[in-house]
């Protein structure tokens, strides 16, 4: 896709940010019906309507923003009988992601999210399970990973962390927030518990490199991270700091310097468009494709290929806990996955394998 059609979207953010008048004659420029597929796709939809709501000829861009605000406030009244549970409960937790940065943005309920991520006191896993099964939750996935998952129409997932990130694939990260409780505020009288401004900023970097990383982040990333340099009160040598403990000083910088150079209006480096580029074409929660490109930028194909279809015993503690614990189940276990995998052609193992195929 043209690289145009980004800087397009670029300027339209950057009004946004700067709450600037977008210039009329330069939106009649824009590729409109492309702008609404890469917004759609970054999850960013919302916020540029912001800025064309007052330009269109239809009603499109208004529904975006509105059907995002109705979103917040249904989350928001969730979320709301949630906490007052867990307070009751007397069960500690921390609101995660697009809970804490929707407060920076400048205008109400236009940051766009698929779901709520909430780290509680894992003691508790039962009885917030409960919690969520009498309120007409289903249960997507217990005990399984390093967050559980609940959903419920119209539009409610929630996933309650038990740790900030995976054990098998976010070692340096678990190893870092092993005494989280250490860095949390605590306040008075209630068991909601948050991160100073320094502490956010760097786990909010540590999942933003994650991702980049793995499957890929895309734009509103990038407008989370400006909002949250502009707003914050940071201590940039203690967040550098801790930053180097996570190994990702280096990118959590490139990212930052981006992402002032792009709403600050800086001419972009060859570097730094390398990365915008390559941001662009990901999507809010990334690609398949970029995937398996991270992947095998330090694994050998063959190597990756046996991963997939024959994942080691050691990744399997959640995702299949029963086979971790009697390790003798693993060769039926490969079977039933071998056998799964060709006969359903839409599962996504089998896709990843065909692209790893395929890639030069």
């Amino acid at each position: 896709m043209d690289n145009s059609i980004f800087l397009s979207i670029v300027y339209l953010l950057n009004c946004f940010l700067h709450n600037k008048k977008a210039d009329l004659n330069q939106v009649n420029n824009f590729d409109i019906e492309t702008v609404k597929k890469i917004c759609r796709l970054h999850k960013i939809s919302a916020i540029v309507a912001c800025v064309l709501e007052d330009f269109e000829k239809d009603d499109y861009w208004i529904k975006q923003k509105n059907n995002a605000i109705r979103k917040t406030i249904l989350y928001e009244n969730e979320r709301a009988e949630l906490f007052d549970f867990l307070e009751k409960k007397k069960i500690w937790y921390l609101p995660l992601k697009g809970i804490i940065i929707s407060k920076y943005y400048p205008q109400y309920g236009v940051r766009e999210f698929s779901d709520n991520d909430i780290l509680f006191d894992s003691k508790y896993q039962e009885i917030v399970r409960n919690y969520f099964i009498e309120h007409g939750y289903e249960v997507k996935s217990f005990n399984k990973s390093y967050h559980d998952r609940y959903t419920k129409s119209p539009v409610f997932c929630f996933e309650m962390h038990t740790s900030l990130f995976n054990m098998y694939s976010g070692r340096v990260q678990n190893k870092y927030y092993i005494n989280i409780m250490d860095i949390l505020i605590k306040h008075d009288g209630k068991y909601e518990l948050s991160f100073t401004d320094n502490d956010l900023y760097v786990y909010f970097m540590a999942h933003a490199v994650k991702h980049y990383l793995e499957s890929g982040t895309g734009l509103r990333t990038l407008v989370d991270t400006y909002i949250l340099i502009n707003h914050l009160s940071l201590d940039w040598d203690y967040v550098n700091g801790e930053l180097e403990k996570l190994n990702i000083l280096g990118i959590a910088s490139e990212f930052k310097n981006l992402v002032v150079s792009l709403f600050d209006e800086i001419p972009l480096t060859y570097d730094q468009t390398v990365v915008f580029n390559k941001i662009c074409s990901m999507g809010a929660y990334g690609n398949l494709e970029n995937k398996v490109d991270n992947d095998l930028s330090t694994t050998k194909k063959g190597k990756l290929l046996l991963k997939r279809r024959f994942p080691p015993l050691k990744t399997l503690e959640y995702s299949h806990p029963i086979v971790f614990k009697y390790p003798i189940l693993l060769p039926a276990f490969y079977i039933k996955r071998l056998i799964k995998g060709f006969t359903k052609k839409e599962k996504e193992t089998t896709k990843e394998i065909k692209y790893i195929i395929k890639h030069k």
